[in-house]
């Protein structure tokens, strides 16, 4: 019997999981996906393989394994392993920097609009502030409802050299500072400040993988909603 007949015959998930995990329309579009490139590759006659987590879910259970990180650990791992061990005492602290770096840049803002008593100046203060509040309650609400485990707590080659809370999803240091890098890019549009401020997040990002506290997948989420609250609230909900 080949993987596409094993995969269509095996019952749907019906187990919902508290843990950030791979269920429910993921699971069955995976199947789906899954099942159209392997018919396209046997139409074809191009022979092909699975691997790792996908093989063993197909040969084990005849489906699919819910949760499956290979990608992200194997990400992780390459990150972790390659870093410049001399430069973790520096990401250690560049790492710490997403909400001292935001509170700074709205101090410098709001005592430069206050000697030069601008409104706009203080304006822009005010949507940066909203964002920082947002991102981190954010970051407190997401972190709530999804659990996680670190990756140094299910792999025990990797390290962790860093402070880290109980959920790993998503990165709350990577929501902060790109959710500032952002507004700050749209609300003070000059490139001098705008690439330092972006070259920053990314180090933030960067350090909470190569630290060994938080996954890819982690970091990529905390992008994704703190650029989104980043656009979104000085754009559109604190418009004017």
């Amino acid at each position: 019997m080949s993987e596409s007949q094993i995969i269509s015959q095996a019952p749907p998930a019906k187990k919902k999981r508290k843990k950030f995990c791979f269920t429910g329309r993921n699971l069955e579009n995976a199947r789906a996906l899954l099942l159209e490139i392997t018919a396209m590759l046997d139409e074809a006659g191009i022979d092909y393989m699975l691997d790792a987590g996908t093989l063993l879910g197909i040969v084990r259970d005849g489906d699919l394994i819910p949760w499956d990180s290979d990608l992200d650990i194997s990400i992780l791992r390459y990150i972790h392993h390659n870093r410049v061990m001399a430069f973790d005492n520096a990401l250690y602290y560049i790492s710490f920097t997403s909400t001292f770096v935001s509170i700074g840049i709205l101090l410098t803002i709001l005592i430069i609009s206050l000697k030069s008593k601008s409104k706009p100046l203080r304006v822009v203060f005010y949507k940066l502030l909203a964002v920082l509040i947002v991102a981190a309650a954010m970051s407190f609400a997401l972190k709530s409802v999804i659990f996680r485990e670190r990756p140094y707590k299910s792999y025990t080659d990797i390290e962790k050299l860093s402070e880290a809370g109980n959920s790993s999803f998503p990165s709350g240091h990577t929501m902060e500072a790109f959710a500032i890098a952002v507004a700050f890019s749209i609300l003070i549009p000059k490139r001098k400040f705008i690439i330092p401020v972006f070259i920053w997040a990314s180090v933030v990002a960067y350090s909470r993988m190569a630290l060994g506290v938080h996954y890819p997948g982690d970091v990529l989420g905390g992008l994704i909603i703190g650029s989104l609250i980043g656009w979104l609230i000085p754009k559109y909900l604190l418009s004017g």
